[in-house]
């Protein structure tokens, strides 16, 4: 999976303790994020929305958006979901179209 920051906050506007707009990832289990939700898991990595930022990571990795609650700026991006394979792969699958 794929997100690539189209518009966003600048470097100097961003503030490393409001996570508006921020994608956050989520490390481990732990009893309290179980009964309360992602928002009480205490391992999150926040990525800010920054232009030309292109951050990639595997699906599986649990994740989420933070509201984006700034009037004076838009977030635009594209995420996207991707799948590698080798071109040996790529060569022997049926399904590809030649």
């Amino acid at each position: 999976s794929g997100i690539y920051y189209i518009k966003g906050l600048s470097k100097t506007d961003v503030d490393p303790t409001d996570y508006s707009g921020c994608v956050t990832f989520i490390f481990g289990d732990s009893a309290q994020e179980v009964l309360m939700g992602s928002y009480a898991a205490t391992n999150l990595f926040p990525i800010h929305p920054i232009p030309g930022t292109l951050v990639i990571f595997p699906s599986f990795l649990r994740h989420f958006v933070h509201r984006f609650r700034f009037r004076q700026f838009e977030r635009l991006y594209v995420s996207f979901n991707c799948q590698f394979g080798t071109p040996l792969e790529a060569m022997s699958d049926p399904t590809r179209k030649r």
